[in-house]
């Protein structure tokens, strides 16, 4: 019994210097870069499609589009998935009568450090060649399959977008952030993100200008989480 209470006091301290050497090792940790040009139009009536590259790549645990009608009360998101090197998100389709969308691009890593695009406002147009031709325009694809996150209790269809073609919204889409980057290593209190296994391949643009290439966001815009 004595070398057991002998034992306790130094696995408390073992404890407590990995717990603070995870704190340093965070602190110190640097969010990825987001490289993206920001969307001037999207068209009505067909699915946007954002992209963005990560730096570095590999260390990216999640990627979102976060998106509403513009002065919308409530944020939806869809996850944004690779593809070659970089990552696609597809948005549901905007309704006509919507004039702008409002979104941001958000990335997590495995270490848990945090960075996001300043929040933009494209204009929702009828057709592609009603965009400006200074403004950088979506890809738009006709048929898609996405999958919408939101806060608990959030309608399960964004305001000013169409239904057609959400395969499944609201928070009861989602689980626990940390539960894909594994197990009980997650972070309570995050919000909900999807299971790879809802997730169909990105939509294929009609059309694909705006995306990534053109801005790189720096750690002023990074947020520890």
């Amino acid at each position: 019994m004595e070398k057991s209470h002998h034992a306790r006091p130094s696995c408390i301290v073992s404890l407590l210097f990995s717990s603070f050497a995870l704190s340093v090792a965070n602190a110190f940790a640097q969010a990825p870069v987001i490289d993206h040009q920001e969307v001037g139009c999207v068209v009505a009536e067909k699915f946007p499609l954002f992209s963005a590259r990560f730096d570095p790549a590999e260390s990216v645990a999640r990627a979102r589009v976060h998106f509403r009608a513009e002065g919308g009360p409530l944020w939806y998101y869809v996850e944004m998935k690779p593809r070659g090197d970089a990552f696609y998100g597809t948005l549901p389709k905007p309704r006509k009568t919507t004039k702008k969308i409002q979104y941001y691009i958000e990335v997590v890593d495995k270490a848990f450090a945090e960075s996001r695009t300043p929040e933009f406002a494209p204009d929702v147009m009828e057709g592609a060649a009603a965009c400006d031709m200074k403004k950088a325009l979506a890809g738009a694809a006709k048929a898609a399959s996405v999958v919408v996150g939101g806060p608990a209790g959030a309608p399960l269809i964004p305001a000013g977008f169409a239904p057609s073609g959400i395969a499944a919204a609201g928070a009861a889409a989602g689980v626990a952030a940390g539960a894909a980057a594994g197990g009980c290593g997650g972070r309570p209190g995050r919000d909900a993100h999807h299971d790879d296994h809802h997730h169909d391949a990105p939509a294929q643009p009609d059309r694909e200008l705006g995306g990534h290439g053109a801005g790189r966001h720096h750690p002023h815009h990074q947020h520890r989480m």
